[in-house]
């Protein structure tokens, strides 16, 4: 059955998290509140997290690009906390909002990659240059860095408490956790 507003084709293919650092590690399900995924933590709090920087998004088809240029990558990898399919890395912008499943957030910076990248010689060249510093989306390198996301409405603990929304993945709102297998569905949402 497609739901209004259904659109299959973007998913989450991976939820990730570390104790801080680089690489994030896969996990099957997560608790999310506006200060991120419980569990994350960052090697550099000064710097990484925050509220406008408690998620960060990187495509999947960003990564496979990287592969195939040689990098040693896979997902998780560059830190990031969702992997998703999908959605044009060339056509997110800093503002759209999205849900997966009761998990609401909005795109807030592109991650500007730091040495902590390193470890993989030559990537930042590959995933940032100056017309992505200066917001030209049309880099050939726009949106592999990642963007980070604030969580607007979060799907457990106490700094996620708002009010139900619509229900627009069927049998998913209200559950405890975020679980990748159950939020496969990535919806746009239109900022309003």
């Amino acid at each position: 059955m497609t739901l209004p507003n259904e659109i299959p084709q973007q998913q989450i293919v991976q939820i990730s998290l570390s104790a801080g650092g680089i690489p994030k590690r896969a996990v099957a399900e997560a608790i999310v509140t506006t200060s991120g995924i419980v569990g994350d933590s960052w090697a550099h709090p000064d710097i990484h997290g925050g509220p406008n920087q408690a998620l960060l998004l990187i495509t999947s088809e960003g990564i496979d690009e990287l592969i195939a240029q040689g990098f040693a990558l896979f997902y998780g990898a560059l830190g990031e906390n969702l992997t998703t399919r999908g959605i044009d890395r060339r056509q997110m912008r800093v503002g759209q909002r999205y849900r997966a499943g009761e998990v609401f957030f909005e795109l807030t910076k592109r991650r500007a990659p730091c040495a902590t990248l390193n470890v993989y010689p030559g990537i930042q060249a590959a995933i940032y240059d100056s017309q992505v510093e200066a917001g030209d989306p049309t880099s050939p390198r726009w949106g592999l860095s990642g963007f980070y996301a604030r969580v607007l409405k979060g799907n457990g603990g106490p700094s996620s408490r708002s009010p139900k929304t619509s229900r627009s993945v069927a049998g998913f709102l209200g559950r405890p956790r975020w679980s990748c297998a159950l939020s496969r569905q990535l919806e746009a949402e239109k900022a309003g």
